[in-house]
């Protein structure tokens, strides 16, 4: 999402707001923000979500969430 136009980025942030509030009006729970990283093991390796706003990059051949990092 780096790579997107300040506007498209504001539009986006607005999107998410306005979820916000239809869930809070409507009284239900919107899912965590996050995504998957890939834990290396023995096996080869297990999928965790990990919670936080980010991205997804490549990184050892797998599309993995990179969290965003704080300024």
């Amino acid at each position: 999402m780096s790579d997107l136009p300040d506007e498209i980025k504001q539009d986006l942030k607005h999107i998410d707001e306005v979820c916000k509030k239809i869930a809070e009006r409507d009284g239900f729970k919107l899912p965590p923000v996050g995504g998957y990283i890939k834990k290396a093991n023995e096996h080869g390796g297990t999928w965790s979500f990990v919670e936080g706003e980010g991205t997804y990059e490549l990184k050892d051949g797998e599309m993995q969430w990179k969290l965003k990092s704080i300024k």
